[in-house]
């Protein structure tokens, strides 16, 4: 367990192999108190439905040169981590549907633990090792989480055209549901391996393990079993195993809001001047690990890759620059390019028709053809290229042939604004809203909607037509800050906001939404009695758990200049700030105050620990506070 553990919970003992009859099952036992210092221990059982995940036994894996097969059949949880109120575990299942059906396969689960009556299931997903080799076996996974909320899991693998190996796979709080990243290779198998032991033969995978580095809560160190060249033949085999270690980071960078912007492939016999070019966040620097990933369209195989820092930097527009490469030999289509970041798949094209990837960084992904395509009989000075007006792919629509503009801005292509942040925050029965732009390209200015829900129906508050704070920089390389205060607000409601530029061909593209609350009111400090206490007491809160509102008392003893200086305030578990209940003077006396469960800025904090922390003429005190939602 990382971090602070809900309110008397000890640790959790996870088990897997459990069915409902139809359904697999995850078994939790949540062990509360385990020393016994307040009565314990106790225990409670919870069940977690995983759905029709496994189907019969966990078959043994093929490996490459012999017709002996590996025990990959162990489907027990060799490890689980509790981290930020989620249980993650894994296992392995013999799926019954799916690319993997009838083969051993690594399996992921992720509990959400916010409410202890109730734990439910956030995230499940397979690691079938499809990536590794055609038919993977995949087994004995270990799993880790780092402070930044990345994932990752150790495993072995095995298939018929591969050795026994080590291998691991991550993914970022930030990718898709049910997904971990492109598989990686800890040690590749050498040799196949074969071992009998006392009648049970080639047993394999329990040394496995992964952890994360406590030095900087972000690296993982794994290790697991490789197959060895083998040796002198001992009993009924010659097998030798490994141990394989090693870490590695992912990358501090997330994945960039990059894409293919421009492309020319076709011209005749020789094709002349083909090139790709990639349009990049100017501040994004990790293009090293930015790839580029020319796949033919017959075998659905990647025949060619490069790297974003092998392009050469064109204009920089918009906070945007935009990379290209001369590319000799680029196939004619059906064929295609996929771009990915650390093996994470941003997008994958085609042109003059789709294919399944076999294999790289879009693997059984089915590609997205552009619509236009190139011939024998097209200018060798031509291309196919993104045109309209955003800042992502999906505002532009491929047009072309026509003339190319490699390293520059496309033809009828405009990159309007780049905004750095967009917020929303209550002050006093007011909202503020805050934007920076980076850049701003024919930017003429901004529109403020409003709802009262997230998907209910905006209304438009304020325009730059009306409202001079408002207008845009046109064209500006430079950093600009805009604000904009909604005074038409009640207290005790949300209210939502999107923000819309508009360029000088009136077209508008929306930020957002966003939220904020309007408090119901400041913290009530009420006076109990006018008595000078002796000394300093803030008293337990009460009701403790609490949802949603609990009430402090405190003592605050006389002084020989009358009045007191006493601050209250609300620590979450790293010790930040979250509500300010009380700071000012007051007299002698005793008094209560109440806190609504949210913070500064009238947000509902989450469920979790709470310190009450108060000061007064240099004394401290503190009472801890748990808030169940």
């Amino acid at each position: 367990m990382f971090g602070t553990a809900p309110a008397g919970v000890g640790t959790f003992l996870v088990s897997s192999n459990w069915t409902s009859g139809s359904n697999e099952v995850v078994s939790v036992i949540r062990v509360d108190d385990p020393l016994g210092t307040s009565g314990g221990p106790t225990f409670t059982n919870s069940f977690i439905n995983l759905g029709n995940i496994h189907s019969g036994s966990v078959p043994e894996a093929p490996q490459q040169g012999t017709s002996n097969t590996l025990d990959f059949g162990d489907i027990r949880t060799i490890n689980a981590v509790w981290r930020n109120n989620a249980l993650w575990a894994a296992f392995a299942v013999n799926p019954p549907s799916g690319s993997d059906v009838g083969e051993a396969t690594a399996h992921w689960v992720k509990i959400n633990t916010s409410n202890l009556g109730l734990l439910t299931l956030d995230d499940q997903g397979n690691l079938g090792g499809e990536d590794i080799a055609t038919g993977c076996y995949t087994a004995y996974p270990s799993v880790a989480v780092n402070g930044s909320g990345e994932a990752a899991i150790g495993f072995a693998a095995s298939a018929s055209s591969i050795f026994p190996g080590a291998y691991y796979a991550a993914r970022r709080s930030s990718d898709p549901a049910g997904s971990f990243q492109h598989s990686a290779i800890l040690r590749q198998g050498v040799d196949y391996y074969f071992r009998s032991f006392n009648g049970s033969s080639n047993r394999w995978g329990d040394y496995s393990s992964i952890s994360v580095d406590p030095s900087d809560d972000r690296t993982f160190w794994v290790f697991n079993e490789y197959a060895l060249t083998r040796g002198t033949v001992a009993g009924s085999g010659d097998g030798r195993w490994g141990t394989a270690f090693g870490s590695f980071t992912l990358s501090g960078q997330p994945t960039p809001n990059a894409w293919i912007n421009e492309f020319h492939y076709d011209n005749g016999n020789p094709d002349q001047n083909e090139f790709v070019e990639v349009v990049v966040p100017s501040s994004f620097t990790d293009l090293a690990n930015l790839t580029l990933s020319l796949y033919d369209g017959a075998t659905g195989k990647v025949y060619a890759t490069h790297k974003l820092s092998t392009f050469t930097a064109g204009n920089s527009v918009a906070g945007f620059t935009i990379y290209y490469k001369d590319i000799p030999g680029i196939q004619d289509g059906p064929d295609g390019l996929a771009l990915d970041y650390l093996g994470s798949t941003i997008q994958f094209l085609s042109y003059e028709g789709t294919f399944t990837a076999q294999d790289g960084p879009a693997f059984t992904t089915t590609s997205t053809d552009v619509g236009v395509s190139e011939s024998g009989t097209t200018p060798s000075n031509f291309s196919l290229q993104l045109q309209g007006s955003g800042t992502s792919a999906g505002s532009f629509s491929w047009a072309g042939p026509i003339q190319n503009t490699k390293g520059a801005e496309n033809t009828d292509q405009s990159l309007p604004v780049e905004l750095a942040f967009f917020t929303a925050s209550s002050v006093q029965n007011r909202i503020v809203l805050k934007w920076r732009t980076e850049s701003e390209v024919q930017n003429l200015g901004f529109e403020i909607w409003r709802a009262e829900q997230e998907d209910g129906d905006y209304q438009m508050l304020s325009s730059y037509q009306s409202n001079p704070a408002l207008e845009g920089q046109f064209n500006s390389s430079q950093a600009t800050d805009y604000q904009f205060e909604d005074r038409q607000v009640l207290p005790g409601r949300v209210y939502w906001y999107r923000l819309v530029d508009v360029d000088v061909n009136g077209q508008k593209t929306e930020h957002g939404p966003i939220s904020a609350f309007v408090a119901a009111q400041a913290p009530r400090l009420t006076t109990l009695s006018g008595n000078q206490p002796a000394s300093l007491h803030l008293y337990p809160n009460f009701p403790n758990p609490f949802n949603p509102t609990t009430t402090l008392r405190l003592d605050v003893p006389g002084a020989s200049r009358g009045l007191v200086n006493v601050k209250l305030v609300v620590l979450n578990a790293t010790g930040q700030v979250v509500r300010t209940l009380l700071d000012g003077s007051l007299p002698a006396g005793q008094y209560e105050v109440t806190w609504d469960g949210r913070d500064n800025a009238g947000r509902q904090v989450a469920s979790g620990v709470y310190i009450a922390l108060i000061r007064a003429d240099y004394k401290t005190q503190y009472r801890k506070m748990v808030l169940v939602r």
